[in-house]
């Protein structure tokens, strides 16, 4: 018996687009490999509320979120947690679906991008790997995780799936071999993003952004990333901006990147 305990179109187009110090990597293994060693750092915890811990191994039927008993699912731990809490996940593959739920919280793999896979399993057409659809602000923070979706779809953000006004923060995660008809690694409509230290590679979209689709939204914002080798069946290879959304890249290197409309960006 399991013992689970909770310790407490693209229309008119209003695009501000900033290419500060834009890089043009001439091939996909540089950006995958030689560039994510510069761009995502680890950084030192800065861990402001109680710690709720994960751990896929743990398998002992006891689960409590403690670091002795942690649960094994990050859903789990995101469910236990409160706003101000940080849930940090121990290195492994976590096939699940994530929802925030709408809260202020940091998500946070231990072992980096690297080590700390979600895979959001082999459903067609099935539930984005991450998806924040409760009005999450800024504070709601997914860091250090690889997102993958390798033998799935879905239809809209197959990685990362934004609606509802949230504006969350994407810190030191690699996006990659996911697919969707729309906004193949990332999907942002009626809301806004910060994407930092990340790398956003391998994508496809059926339609538009295969790397990245942000639309009717307040302003999506992208610093320090690599978006690259991502594919679309029409427009915005790497990214797709549309409906007036405003739209901030600093620092970040946009290359090799297909589509039958924009190869880097339809903005």
């Amino acid at each position: 018996m399991s013992v689970k305990a909770i310790s407490r179109g693209l229309g008119s187009v209003l695009v501000l687009l900033i290419l500060a110090s834009l890089l043009l990597t001439p091939n996909i293994a540089e950006a995958k490999n030689a560039d994510l060693s510069n761009k995502i750092v680890t950084t030192n915890f800065n861990l402001l509320g109680p710690i709720i811990y994960v751990d896929v191994s743990n398998i002992s039927g006891i689960e409590d979120g403690t670091q002795q008993n942690p649960f094994n699912t990050i859903q789990e731990g995101i469910t236990a947690a409160i706003n101000g809490d940080t849930v940090l996940v121990a290195a492994g593959t976590y096939t699940e679906n994530v929802d925030f739920k709408g809260k202020a919280i940091t998500v946070k793999g231990i072992a980096g991008a690297g080590n700390t896979i979600i895979d959001g399993g082999r459903v067609i057409y099935g539930l984005p790997v991450v998806q924040f659809i409760s009005g999450e602000t800024q504070d709601a923070v997914l860091e250090g995780f690889t997102l993958t979706h390798r033998a799935g779809t879905s239809p809209y953000g197959s990685g990362i799936y934004i609606v509802n006004g949230s504006n969350p923060t994407i810190k030191n995660c690699i996006i990659t071999e996911n697919s969707a008809d729309t906004g193949g690694g990332i999907y942002i409509s009626g809301a806004s993003a910060t994407i930092i230290n990340s790398v956003i590679t391998g994508n496809r979209a059926f339609g538009n952004g295969g790397g990245i689709s942000t639309s009717f939204g307040p302003g999506t914002t992208v610093i320090n990333s690599i978006i690259a080798g991502n594919r679309s069946g029409a427009y915005g290879g790497g990214i797709a901006a549309e409906g007036g959304v405003n739209l901030t890249v600093l620092n970040s290197t946009i290359s090799d990147n297909t589509a039958v409309h924009g190869g880097g960006g339809n903005l």
